[in-house]
């Protein structure tokens, strides 16, 4: 081989290595991720009681690359340019009186017609409308198995500590015996359910605080609302842990912060601690203790991304871990975090109901009369549907108010909270007859001891195995409300079973029908009752009936009469 082929070769080598090596930088810079375009989110605070430390954690969420704010400004926009017909950029009387949006719209428009009849610009009128959206994020709680919906933890621990101790737990026939409202000496499902009402097994909405919405352990702080309660339910729960005295007030070590500049941010007086005042102003402008980001698409194909990060303020990239869901150790407790694509979701529901359109139009003649689309069982009026007002609803219509009505939904953020735990119910109710008996409540520190993972005699929910999912998920449309889809048909009474155990008077006395007698179901006197009750646990069980009266002649009402 000559010297002049031998360097083209070498050149030729040297210059394929060059093109593979930039070619595989490039490949690996596709990779790493990188933000399309600057992101903008929204940041809202969700409060956790963990059962040593509160938990301040920042929600950070941006929809298409924007905050969800945004889409409510150009969803009322967009009604605005529909219903302005003249483009004067704003809406005379009669274009007010004309506007076709939902129907909660209109009656809020019609409200300030009665009160002044005059036009309205751009910003007046997303003013006006803007709360009929809804709030931007709401909280809710998921309701679990039916036997998991008594509330028995919380009923048994008496001081509100979310820990149970020993005295908690030896008097919990006595804490209980309240809720037997059928006087039956036992406890039902019913009986001990959160709510005392026909039971909807779907989501419920969380409960309204003076600070914000409240659902299970989580409170969604509403920085506009007082929070001289929250402020002192803090104080209530956190006052005298690690075994302090309390003091009215809560240092580093009782709010779990390794960070002395938190403390010093809020501390006016020095002293290292923050009292009911100081405590104000921290949940003013509370610091984040976790960073959960969230990215969610809409009208973009993006993918749904959720991750934790240290800075709140760091730049809003995604590692290439991140995902749609993710486990998170936060204190004691294990949480599952689930962010939903609501993109095939809207997608099925135009589909949905263009099939029905064309089911429906039996002429074939591509328009709907009011009689044919009555099957359509929309929550609109058909005049709202029907924009040129020729008592005929088209495909495209019918089309425009449903992605209409997606978009309204899409106004409105849910966080909704799955509790999902080790029911202490059913670990209680030894037959599982969906009550429990005296006798089940007379020890139940020996069944559940192998729960105190700690051996400090006490109970906690995270040792019951308790864990918490929390999704977050664009508000589905209305035109598909379920809100009783729930499985009501799930049987919540008792499982009755007439007892064959013990002697023929004990199964008549036993009223019921448990297996035990109490001192109220026993018909002789108490001396006799003694008698019978050998081990002195205040029931009488059919071994003692038996035992008893095979010694002795005669039942109990006989020997009540000698």
């Amino acid at each position: 081989m000559s010297v002049l082929t031998s360097r083209i070769l070498l050149l030729t080598i040297g210059a394929l290595l060059l093109s593979l090596g930039t070619a595989s930088l490039h490949a690996e810079q596709k990779r790493k991720p990188a933000s399309e375009q600057p992101v903008e989110y929204e940041n809202h605070t969700l409060l956790f009681f963990e059962s040593r430390h509160p938990y301040f954690i920042r929600l950070q969420i941006s929809i298409d690359a924007a905050p969800p704010s945004v889409m409510r400004q150009k969803l009322l926009e967009t009604l605005f340019e529909q219903a302005d017909a003249d483009h004067s950029d704003q809406l005379e009387v009669e274009e007010l009186k004309q506007f076709r949006g939902p129907e909660r719209m209109q009656s809020r428009i019609q409200m300030e017609l009665e009160s002044s009849e005059t036009a309205l610009n751009r910003e007046q009128f997303v003013k006006l409308l803007e709360p009929t959206l809804g709030i931007p994020l709401g909280l809710r709680m998921e309701s679990g198995r039916v036997s998991d919906l008594p509330d028995l933890f919380s009923k048994l621990d008496h001081n509100g500590d979310n820990r149970l101790e020993p005295e908690e737990w030896s008097s919990a026939l006595h804490l209980l015996e309240k809720y037997d409202f059928d006087d039956d000496e036992t406890l039902n499902l019913i009986e001990v359910m959160p709510l005392l009402r026909p039971l909807n097994l779907s989501v419920d909405q969380s409960t309204r605080t003076p600070a914000g919405q409240r659902a299970g352990l989580f409170e969604l702080i509403d920085p506009r609302n007082p929070r001289e309660q929250l402020a002192q339910q803090l104080l209530a729960q956190y006052d005298g842990g690690h075994d302090k005295a309390e003091d009215g007030q809560l240092d580093a070590n009782e709010l779990g912060w390794s960070d002395a500049d938190w403390i010093a941010r809020y501390d006016n007086n020095g002293d290292e601690a923050l009292n009911r005042t100081e405590l104000l102003r921290l949940l003013a402008d509370p610091p984040a203790q976790r960073v959960w980001r969230m990215r969610m698409p809409l009208q973009k194909r993006l993918t749904v991304r959720f991750w934790e990060t240290d800075d709140e303020d760091e730049e809003w990239l995604y590692p290439r871990s991140s995902s749609s869901r993710d486990d998170i150790k936060v204190g004691g407790w294990e949480i599952g975090i689930r962010v939903q694509n609501p993109r095939p979701q809207f997608s099925d529901v135009l589909t949905y109901y263009q099939l029905q359109f064309l089911k429906l139009d039996g002429d074939q003649n591509g328009k709907l009369s009011m009689e044919e689309a009555g099957p359509l069982t929309l929550l609109a009026p058909f005049a709202a549907l029907d924009k040129d007002q020729d008592n005929e609803l088209t495909r495209d219509e019918l089309s425009a108010y449903v992605e209409r009505e997606a978009q309204l939904a899409q106004c409105q953020l849910f966080m909704t909270v799955d509790r999902k735990t080790q029911s202490l119910f059913r670990l209680l109710d030894a037959d599982s007859d969906r009550r429990l008996e005296p006798r089940e409540l007379l020890d139940p520190t020996a069944k559940l001891k192998s729960f105190d993972i700690n051996g400090d005699g006490e109970l906690t929910e995270p040792e019951m195995k308790t864990v918490y999912e929390l999704s977050f998920e664009l508000q589905p449309p209305s035109l598909f409300d379920d809100t009783f889809s729930g499985n009501v048909g799930d049987r919540i009474g008792p499982i009755l079973s007439p007892p064959t155990a013990g002697p023929e008077w004990f199964r008549q006395m036993d009223r019921n029908l448990d297996g035990d007698l109490t001192r109220r179901e026993f018909l002789g006197p108490t001396d006799t009752f003694q008698q019978y009750d050998r081990d002195g646990d205040g029931l009488i069980s059919p071994t003692e009936a038996e035992t008893t009266l095979s010694s002795e002649s005669g039942t109990p009402e006989e020997k009540s009469n000698e």
